[in-house]
C-alpha cells in the first residue's frame, strides 16, 4: 500500500471512528476530535522514530549537510540519480549510497514535539469547541509541508508539477479545513 493510500486510509478511518464514537456517547463530532487530537502527536512521533529505525521515508540527498546520514534503502535510486553526475558517482564510490537528510528525525521533531507544545498550548485556554482540531488541522498540514522539503518524494510519483510532494498536496485541504473550522468559530457574519 503506497504512502498515500496509507494516508487517506487512516484519515478515513478515524473519522468514522469519531463519528461512531460521537453517535454513542451523544457527544458532537468535534468535542470528540478536541479531545483525541491533542494526543495524536505521541503515535506521529512514535511512528517517525519507527520510520527512522527501519530506514524506511529517507530524505533527500544532502551532500554537505553535517547531519546528514547513509539509508542503506536509497541504494537503488542513488544508483539512477548518480549516472548523470560525476560528483555523485565518487560517493556511491566511497559510501555505496549517497548522504540523505534524516527527515524521519526532522518529522519527529515538528510532528511530535513542536505540534505537540502547540496543542498543549491551546488545551490550557478556554475556546470554543472545534478549535483545537483546527489548530492540529492547521499546524499540522503546516509542519508537514516544511518537513517535506527535506523528504524523498515517492518514486512513483514523484513531484507534482515538478515543486511538490504528494504529502505536501494532501496536507492542504487539513489547513483549509482548519480555517474553515476557525472562521466559522469566530468571525462573525453581518
Amino acid at each position: 500500500m503506497g504512502r498515500r493510500n496509507v494516508f487517506s486510509w487512516r484519515i478515513h478511518r478515524s473519522c468514522n471512528n469519531c463519528v461512531f464514537f460521537s453517535k454513542k456517547t451523544k457527544k458532537s463530532f468535534l468535542q470528540i476530535t478536541d479531545f483525541i487530537a491533542p494526543l495524536v502527536p505521541f503515535g506521529l512521533g512514535a511512528g517517525r522514530i519507527g520510520n527512522f529505525i527501519n530506514g524506511e521515508l529517507w530524505g533527500r540527498i544532502a551532500i554537505n549537510m553535517p547531519l546528514s546520514m547513509l539509508f542503506p534503502g536509497s541504494k537503488e535510486i542513488d544508483l539512477t540519480l548518480s549516472q548523470s553526475n560525476p560528483e555523485l558517482q565518487i560517493l556511491i564510490k566511497k559510501f555505496g549510497v549517497l548522504p540523505r537528510h534524516p527527515s524521519q528525525i526532522y518529522e519527529f521533531f515538528l510532528e511530535g514535539v513542536i505540534l505537540f507544545i502547540i496543542l498543549h498550548l491551546f488545551t490550557k485556554i478556554k475556546t470554543k469547541e472545534g478549535t483545537i482540531s483546527a489548530i492540529f488541522l492547521i499546524s499540522y498540514g503546516m509542519l508537514r509541508i516544511i518537513a517535506e522539503f527535506f523528504r524523498q518524494p515517492d518514486p512513483q510519483i514523484g513531484l507534482l508539477f515538478g515543486i511538490i510532494t504528494m504529502g505536501q498536496m494532501l496536507s492542504c485541504p487539513m489547513i483549509i479545513i482548519g480555517i474553515a473550522i476557525i472562521v466559522k468559530n469566530y468571525v462573525k457574519y453581518k
